[in-house]
């Protein structure tokens, strides 16, 4: 071991060999640095692609939730605005019918002229006849003007 020792104070005491083993030293600090920036580097790739991909996921579920309630909303709105046009078309219809019969029951049977202008009347005609039918001494009254009915009942 004294041996040893002696030839390490030698070695030691070597400028040249002071030299190598500083450069060996520098080379393993190099390597180890290099492995690191490497690892580094493949954390980054990673989190990149996992944030590209998070976002890509994350986009693709707004999409779809958003297309979800878009659709949900618009049924909603369709559905209400078809009962509610529905419900205005019934109103209509009865409003139709019941003017068709209380003029019928007041002037005799309607002819198809005077059926096709109850049909073809809108809501607010509708209501100003039905009142009109009330008292109106003649069908034409009731349609507002003569030339509307040629040849209408009870004219």
């Amino acid at each position: 071991m004294r041996r040893a020792n002696e030839r390490l104070e030698q070695v030691s005491a070597d400028p040249e060999l002071q030299v190598l083993a500083q450069i060996r030293a520098d080379r393993i600090a190099l390597e180890a640095m290099h492995e690191r920036l490497a690892a580094a580097r493949k954390f980054a790739e990673g989190r990149a692609e996992g944030k590209a991909e998070g976002k890509a996921e994350g986009r693709a579920e707004g999409k779809a939730e958003g297309r979800a309630e878009g659709k949900a909303e618009g049924k909603a709105e369709g559905k209400a605005e078809g009962k509610a046009e529905g419900k205005a078309e019934g109103k209509a219809e009865g409003k139709a019918e019941s003017l068709a019969r209380v003029l019928a029951k007041r002037f005799g049977p309607l002819d198809e002229a005077a059926s096709a202008r109850i049909a073809s009347a809108s809501a607010e005609d509708l209501d100003r006849m039905l009142d009109a039918a009330i008292d109106a001494p003649t069908l034409e009254v009731v349609f507002g003007s003569s030339g509307d009915i040629p040849g209408g009942a009870g004219c």
